[in-house]
């Protein structure tokens, strides 16, 4: 094994390690996601995507809630420390 095999920088490690459901809701304005958490009666988490919030709702299957991330930039941050922490179908509403 080289060093060209190991990884640069791991996923999940360090300052943001993350777990998430590998569904998630994504949505982008706070006071939208507090609607809608109280509405679905979602649970805040202790776990966060600097610098937003996730919640979780309970079902046959796990999905949290995520946001806020106003700008495109701020998005893209949370969203690929969401994909590292184990995301794979994202839904965004906005």
């Amino acid at each position: 094994m080289t060093d060209l095999d190991q990884p640069i920088i791991n996923p999940g490690k360090g300052i943001f390690k993350l777990r998430v459901a590998e569904r998630i809701i994504f949505v982008p304005v706070g006071i939208c996601l507090r609607i809608l958490a109280l509405r679905l009666g979602a649970k805040k988490t202790r776990k966060q995507a600097y610098p937003s919030r996730i919640y979780r709702l309970k079902g046959k299957k796990e999905i949290n809630l995520a946001g806020p991330a106003m700008g495109a930039p701020v998005a893209g941050m949370v969203l690929e420390q969401l994909i590292a922490g184990g995301a794979g179908k994202i839904i965004f509403i906005g």
